[in-house]
């Protein structure tokens, strides 16, 4: 997402002085680690937290965003279902 700030924050001639970008997730690791039926393995939430400086108004920095929001792929992996394709090939064995 940081990156996707950069670029925009270029593209739409919004100068950057200082960007972070914080993401968190919450997760119950009994889903990961198979401990109990019915607990999911993924985030059960996510937080994303900005924190930007510059020299332009608030309205630009919305504005900035706004344009993050829509076009930032990790955020749309997380807003959105995505369909996953999974192989798995195994090569052969060493006989021993």
């Amino acid at each position: 997402m940081a990156h996707t700030y950069r670029f925009w924050s270029e593209k739409l001639n919004i100068p950057l002085n200082g960007l972070q970008v914080n993401v968190q997730g919450n997760l119950d690791i009994r889903g990961v680690l198979g401990l109990e039926e019915g607990v999911r393995a993924g985030f059960h939430d996510v937080a994303v937290a900005v924190r930007i400086s510059g020299p332009e108004p608030a309205e630009r920095y919305e504005q900035l965003r706004s344009a993050v929001d829509q076009h930032s792929a990790v955020l749309d992996i997380f807003a959105n279902q995505v369909p996953v394709r999974m192989s798995m090939s195994v090569a052969d064995s060493v006989k021993g």
